[in-house]
């Protein structure tokens, strides 16, 4: 609540004009976050083409929003709480996941609906590491080799199918 009161600039009663707790303005926050986020992964989903460019656009998009919003991002995915504003799969997720069906019906990507879904939960988690390592200082930002030979090997798998 103090970085979230210094960044507006007022006391820390002030959000509590507006919001009845502090849960409530963590769940407005995050609720935000995934609007925003659902949003810029829908237009890197629908700018179309070929599958794996569609999918490799996401990929970054998801990436670009945490780096660009790193606070955000933690708050979203990193905290207790999170929990009872996703009571299930979250938009941003089904966008990446509808990207999966469409490459699944167009014949491009030879999975059941069992094995895209287990193929889409890896690669998001593989995803979501690659975001953790950077913010923790593990690996630095910018350095994409991680990113690209991990995207190239779940492209192989997805092309050989089940």
């Amino acid at each position: 609540m103090r970085r979230i009161v210094k960044k507006l600039g007022c006391s820390v009663a002030g959000p509590y004009t507006h919001f009845k707790s502090q849960d409530d303005i963590l769940s407005s926050l995050i609720e935000r976050g995934e609007r925003d986020l659902t949003g810029d992964l829908k237009r890197a989903k629908d700018a179309g083409g070929e599958i794996f460019d569609m999918l490799k656009r996401i990929a970054v998009t998801y990436r670009d929003f945490a780096r660009n919003n790193r606070e955000l991002h933690k708050l979203m995915f990193h905290i207790p709480g999170s929990e009872k504003v996703f009571r299930s799969a979250t938009a941003s997720y089904r966008v990446y996941l509808d990207a999966l069906r469409q490459g699944v019906k167009s014949g491009r990507l030879k999975f059941t609906k069992k094995g895209y879904h287990a193929m889409a939960r890896t690669m998001w988690a593989w995803l979501y590491g690659l975001i953790v390592l950077e913010m923790t200082g593990v690996t630095e930002q910018g350095q994409n080799f991680a990113f690209d030979d991990g995207f190239a090997v779940f492209q192989r798998l997805l092309e050989q199918g089940e």
